[in-house]
């Protein structure tokens, strides 16, 4: 399937030669490229977080410290099988009352 995205002509195979599921995936991939989604995951949690403060998006500061000391450096496509840890780890910090 081919999608133009910035400009940019781009192709994916989909894998199946079912054309509703074609439809189906290319819908997907057309919503996702409005919303800016990355699929690279070879991008770090900087960057993402730089591009999402840039575009107007706001963050506690504390939250924001505690991400960036859990997340430094860690590529975005290993950031979701954490999730689960760093809330674990942040209801478990010892923080002044």
């Amino acid at each position: 399937m081919w999608l133009t995205i910035d400009g940019q002509k781009q192709r994916r195979a989909t894998g199946t030669e079912d054309p509703d599921k074609t439809a189906e995936m290319l819908a997907e991939w057309r919503d996702q490229a409005k919303v800016g989604f990355r699929k690279d995951a070879r991008l770090r949690y900087e960057e993402i977080r730089e591009d999402y403060l840039s575009n107007g998006g706001k963050i506690q500061e504390s939250i924001r410290r505690d991400l960036d000391g859990y997340f430094k450096n860690i590529r975005i496509g290993a950031i979701g099988d954490n999730l689960d840890a760093f809330r674990e780890w942040r209801d478990n910090l010892d923080r002044p009352e």
